[in-house]
């Protein structure tokens, strides 16, 4: 949490030095933890890449519903939206939003490059 979410409050005087120090570093370990929430780094991003394929060969040879009558480019597609949704901590219900449907189809539309 940020002191900014604490409108109107204001500093307890009576509270002991190593009280208050206490509380603010938990604060700022709070702060500093929902920040990195939910973020990949670049090795964790470049491993998901280099692996894409072979999850994607691994999940047409699998029994998956819907995964064997799929090209293997498209799986890659949907498991790499899947991975920045993840990622992201983006919920994946936003897939039916109908900007997120719109989205899609000027990118596709717009094609490579």
């Amino acid at each position: 949490m940020r002191s900014s979410d604490y409108t109107g409050v204001d500093v307890c005087t009576k509270a002991p030095e190593e009280v208050m120090s206490a509380a603010k570093r938990e604060m700022s370990e709070k702060a500093a933890s929902a920040d990195s929430k939910g973020k990949r780094t670049a090795d964790a991003a470049a491993v998901g890449g280099e692996e894409g394929e072979e999850r994607a060969k691994d999940m047409k040879q699998s029994k998956l519903p819907g995964t064997s009558n799929k090209p293997l480019l498209r799986i890659q597609a949907d498991n790499a939206i899947s991975d920045y949704f993840d990622a992201t901590a983006t919920p994946h219900s936003a897939v039916d939003n109908v900007y997120f449907r719109t989205m899609l189809e000027i990118v596709q539309a717009a094609g490579p490059g």
